[in-house]
C-alpha cells in the first residue's frame, strides 16, 4: 500500500479532518443544531 506511509505521516492531520467531516453530517443531519449554535 503505497499510500500508508502518507497516512501514518499524517495522521494527525487526518484525524481532525475526519473530526470535522463528521461534525459536518451532525450538523446535516440535525439541522436544528445549527440553529443552537448560530450566534445572531
Amino acid at each position: 500500500m503505497f499510500i500508508l506511509p502518507f497516512l501514518t505521516l499524517n495522521h494527525f492531520t487526518l484525524n481532525r479532518a475526519w473530526t470535522l467531516v463528521r461534525l459536518t453530517r451532525q450538523v446535516f443531519d440535525h439541522p436544528e443544531l445549527l440553529e443552537c449554535t448560530n450566534v445572531k
